[in-house]
């Protein structure tokens, strides 16, 4: 087995053992975004560069194996500096969507920047290159502008679905997730995709209200029918949430109403599910319409 050296703490680990799983081992975080560990490495957002010695040039930990007298430097100059550079590069024409983004509070974009960014943007908000911001793909919305390109949805498409829903569209910085020809996600793993995403990307939008109240439903996303998930209302959009979400939002439970819903029986919870979506859909065509009508006003 061999043994290594990350930020001058010894380990002995498994061959073929990449560093990024080296250091999660010693409780060292990595930086990263499309690194996930159930997934094929891709290593393509370069965020997770390390400096080794004997190697001239900084390498992505995600992809590299260790070797016995392996010293690692994860932060280093050299490492700090490619991180930040690595994250203005990503955040070039990321949008200000922060406030709003469904992802604010657990978004790994914000997490990596306060810990290894805080750069100022030398790019004013009017240069930034747009994107499209309301996509509806069935039981997910997409949002192009927020998308890192990390490739993890891609990923969990090809090698966990099989179902290859997703592509690459355009080139440059006009790259983006599609599908292909806009079409929807249909198989019962759609929800992952939002779990998977690092990012506000892809998220789930269920429904719509014009006031705070808490909501209950069926949640036919994840692939596992579980109808504990729970909801919010605020500024016109319901957010179903998954297990995990909701276990980092424990605070805000409501055990008794969850058991309610969990007694009341999947045919009840589905059918809540189903009406929540219709008002989505007419939340969404309602803001595309406001959008056009915005559009037309200043072109006239």
């Amino acid at each position: 087995m061999p043994k290594l050296t990350i930020d001058g703490r010894e380990i002995e680990v498994a061959a073929g053992t990449t560093v990024i799983q080296a250091a999660a081992q010693m409780g060292i975080e990595i930086p990263h975004f499309c690194y996930h560990p159930d997934l094929p490495v891709d290593g393509n957002c370069r965020m997770c560069l390390v400096e080794i010695e004997k190697m001239p040039k900084l390498q992505i930990a995600c992809n590299t194996q260790v070797s016995d007298g392996m010293v690692v430097k994860t932060q280093s100059e050299k490492a700090a500096q490619a991180h930040r550079t690595t994250l203005e590069f990503l955040l070039v024409n990321h949008p200000i969507d922060c406030p709003v983004c469904d992802q604010a509070g657990e978004c790994y974009l914000q997490d990596q920047y306060m810990e290894h960014g805080l750069h100022d943007s030398k790019i004013e908000p009017e240069e930034k290159v747009r994107k499209r911001k309301v996509v509806d793909l069935g039981p997910i919305m997409l949002d192009a502008e927020r998308c890192v390109l990390c490739s993890r949805c891609l990923r969990f498409e090809a090698n966990v679905t099989g179902t290859n829903s997703f592509e690459f569209r355009n080139r440059g910085d006009h790259t983006q997730i599609a599908t292909f020809e806009d079409r929807p996600i249909t198989h019962n793993y759609a929800g992952n995709l939002a779990d998977v995403c690092p990012v506000g990307d892809l998220h789930k939008i269920f429904s719509s209200a014009d006031t705070m109240a808490k909501v209950y439903a069926g949640c036919r996303s994840a692939g596992i029918g579980c109808i504990e998930c729970k909801g919010w209302a605020a500024d016109a959009i319901v957010q179903i949430l998954t297990p995990m979400q909701e276990r980092r939002k424990k605070y805000e439970a409501d055990p008794k109403l969850a058991w309610d819903v969990l007694e009341a029986g999947s045919q009840k919870a589905s059918k809540a599910a189903e009406a929540t979506m219709v008002e989505a859909r007419a939340a969404m065509n309602m803001s595309r319409e406001f959008e056009a009508a915005k559009t037309s006003k200043k072109q006239g």
